[in-house]
């Protein structure tokens, strides 16, 4: 039987090489969902996983997850081996102790810093209230604009093809889970042709989602580039009102990111437990929304899949 493996490399949530000192459950299950690999992996951040059979069919798709004490579990699906070659899997496993450690104003991207500095108070009154009262609201803000940052859309009049450049300002303070921002109205058409384009000439693979799960919303596409960890942009063209600001027509724009790519996935493993939720722990408790944290380990690991690292300005440590 021909046989593959997989390299597996480790990092904490400082995007850094995993304690050394540390021990790792590894489990690895191949697409018959038969468990070939489970075993203690004591100081290596790298592991390889050698001898894994090759099928050549559905079988070689294998699913990878790693564990320690203190972290939320990491792991990544489909990882597709072949005979006599070796498959590179980076995960990230966020600890589940320790707080957010934001980067100083002074260091933030330009777009970003003018995407802030629409706040009334200015950018930087509004990060460092944040990052001192509001860290997980501020960690999902920062998640949010680096994914826009790394998006790119069909060029369209005079819009950039990265859709944070067309953000004027914020609406309202960012929660846990979302940000509500106003954007120039032409991002709507921008983003209509983006889906036309159907990911080719090195645009950003975008389709048309639900908008119903967003209050107001009368437009909604999700990004699809990435399993897991995908931008959300929901339109309100009529709800409330279009605005104008600095001369510019603006409609207010939601935007998330999902743990799930597919819809019913994200139905049935994000939203319908964050309903759930809320009912046992209350509408506004953190517990019944997505969770920062979740999102930067997702990000990170399917980013380093498309070779395109999520490096938002802030780590976990």
């Amino acid at each position: 039987m021909a046989t593959g493996q997989i390299r597996l490399n480790v990092v904490d949530g400082r995007r850094q090489p995993f304690d050394s000192q540390a021990r790792l459950l590894v489990t690895a299950r191949d697409g018959a969902q038969k468990t070939v690999v489970r075993q203690f992996v004591d100081g290596a951040p790298a592991i390889a996983l050698t001898d894994l059979e090759v099928h050549g069919n559905f079988a070689d798709r294998y699913t990878v997850l790693v564990s320690t004490k203190d972290h939320a579990d990491g792991g990544f699906t489909p990882v597709t081996i072949k005979a006599g070659a070796a498959e590179t899997l980076d995960l990230m496993l966020v600890p589940r102790k320790k707080d957010f450690q934001f980067d100083p104003f002074a260091g933030l991207g330009p777009d970003l810093t003018a995407f802030l500095d629409g706040d009334a108070a200015g950018g930087r009154v509004l990060y460092d209230r944040l990052s001192q009262d509001a860290k997980p609201a501020l960690a999902c803000l920062l998640n949010i604009t680096t994914a826009l940052e790394q998006m790119m859309l069909t060029p369209f009049e005079d819009l950039d093809t990265k859709p944070l450049k067309s953000f004027m300002k914020l609406d309202r303070d960012p929660s846990q889970d979302r940000i509500f921002a106003w954007a120039d109205s032409r991002l709507l058409t921008q983003m209509e042709k983006t889906v036309d384009a159907k990911g080719g000439n090195g645009v950003s693979r975008i389709e048309p989602a639900p908008a119903g799960l967003h209050k107001g919303a009368s437009k909604s596409f999700k990004q699809t580039d990435f399993g897991e960890a995908n931008v959300q942009l929901s339109f309100h063209e009529t709800d409330p009102e279009p605005q104008s600001i600095n001369g510019v027509k603006c409609f207010l724009v939601d935007v998330d990111i999902d743990y799930f790519q597919d819809t019913a996935a994200h139905l049935l493993g994000e939203v319908f437990p964050n309903k759930l939720k809320s009912l046992i722990f209350g509408k506004h408790s953190s517990k019944s929304l997505t969770d920062p944290r979740t999102v930067y380990g997702l990000r990170w690991t399917a980013g380093k899949r498309r070779q395109q690292e999520f490096k938002p300005p802030y780590v976990i440590a």
